[in-house]
């Protein structure tokens, strides 16, 4: 690694023991002869000098990752043969990392992954669990393009990374994620906008993406929906992940201040918490249309409104359906009331009966009330004792709103 043996660094002066001075022989460190001394290998504690150190740090500084072809984890951003992300991304290849230091990058074009499964990881955590690597956009580019390949295994992975003010675009401030299936874990995306839908994140034409633990704030899609994210002809995995804030509304001039789908085959949500989110028309948080299938599983959905129309939490129209089991719908409301109602064919069993605190879920088909056999509610979980329903009656919320 190019240290030099310590009896040899004698302008460095480390020690002299291989020379036949055992003056410090007791102070050996790895790579020195102070074990020929008087004590042997007791002279020696198993560490390199800190001088060898910096000889070392020096030279993989100034040499590129060669080894077997394979430079898998010799990219390191910011340093002299990569000064950017984007000149990282260029020269990866599948299976490559890109190791992003902490610290915030502004960008003035949309990193490209180029359709490589490549992984770009940040620095580690900060101390309020906020990645310490941020890619900010200054509300003038969209911060990511990840395409393709439409098939395959590998994925590309984006791990410890902060999002930021993404946006003047059309769809997906944030990010746009087409035939491809990447991989979000720990990310932050944080005030993107989009001028029409998809203030975060677009998923289209066949993405699949999967996001664990990630964070979603302040992000508004201005004339249309999905205020932080779009899925249109495609699917999305969301585990533990946050949508908006107490002091950040996520906002959609149209519908879903959080989420929209449209023709999604599943989009499924585990142990998510949905806050603040504020649509124009319909879906507070979620809007799904166009025959879209839903499961959303230990959620929390809290002080979202539809403010001029239905849905304060979620509104199905067009045929969507949804599976929602033991979520919670908390101060969720629309203005004015007007929600109608919904018979759950599936309310069956008793023990699992819960009301529903204000208009958390609508369902809508063409401006008139009907059952919709094809949506399964189980044990939302507001104030299971406020009232028992018969499973024939139609839920009425604390507001008497339908539900």
């Amino acid at each position: 690694a190019g240290a030099v043996h310590q009896h040899v660094a004698a302008p460095v002066g480390v020690d002299g023991c291989g020379l036949g001075d055992c003056t410090d022989a007791h102070l050996g460190t790895i790579m020195s002869y102070c074990h020929l001394c008087s004590g042997g290998l007791s002279n020696i504690e198993l560490r390199f000098h800190e001088l060898c150190q910096d000889q070392m740090y020096d030279r993989f500084a100034e040499t590129s990752c060669t080894e077997n072809g394979n430079c898998s984890a010799g990219f390191v951003v910011p340093s002299l043969d990569y000064p950017t992300i984007q000149s990282a991304i260029d020269e990866a290849s599948d299976g490559d990392v890109i190791e992003i230091l902490a610290g915030t990058y502004v960008l003035d074009s949309t990193l490209d992954t180029q359709g490589k499964a490549i992984q770009l990881l940040g620095a580690d955590l900060g101390s309020d669990g906020n990645p310490t690597t941020i890619i900010d956009g200054e509300g003038a580019v969209r911060l990511l393009l990840c395409q393709g390949p439409a098939s395959g295994t590998e994925h590309a992975t984006f791990t410890n990374l902060a999002f930021h003010n993404g946006g003047d675009v059309p769809n997906g401030g944030g990010a746009v994620i087409q035939t491809s299936s990447p991989i979000f874990e720990d990310c932050l995306f944080n005030n993107c906008t989009a001028n029409e839908s998809g203030g975060s994140i677009l998923a289209s034409q066949g993405a699949d993406p999967s996001f664990n633990r990630c964070t979603f704030t302040g992000g508004r899609a201005l004339s249309s929906s999905g205020g932080e994210i779009r899925i249109l002809d495609s699917d999305g995995t969301f585990t533990q992940c946050i949508f908006g804030s107490t002091d950040d509304a996520s906002e959609a001039g149209h519908s879903g201040g959080h989420v929209s789908t449209k023709n999604a085959t599943l989009a499924t949500f585990e142990d998510c918490i949905f806050r603040n989110g504020q649509a124009a028309i319909y879906g507070g948080s979620i809007i799904s249309t166009n025959s879209s299938s839903l499961v959303l599983n230990g959620c929390s959905f809290q002080d979202s409104n539809a403010n001029s129309s239905s849905g304060g939490g979620i509104c199905l129209l067009s045929n969507s359906q949804a599976t929602i089991q033991e979520c919670d719908f908390t101060s969720c409301s629309v203005r004015p009331r007007i929600c109608q109602g919904v018979r759950p064919p599936s309310y069956h069993d008793d023990s699992q009966r819960r009301s529903l605190w204000g208009n958390a879920l609508r369902s809508r088909q063409h401006r008139t009330s009907r059952q919709v056999s094809h949506e399964q509610v189980h044990g939302s979980l507001s104030d299971p004792a406020r009232r028992r329903h018969h499973p024939t009656q139609r839920l009425r919320t604390q507001d008497d709103g339908w539900y």
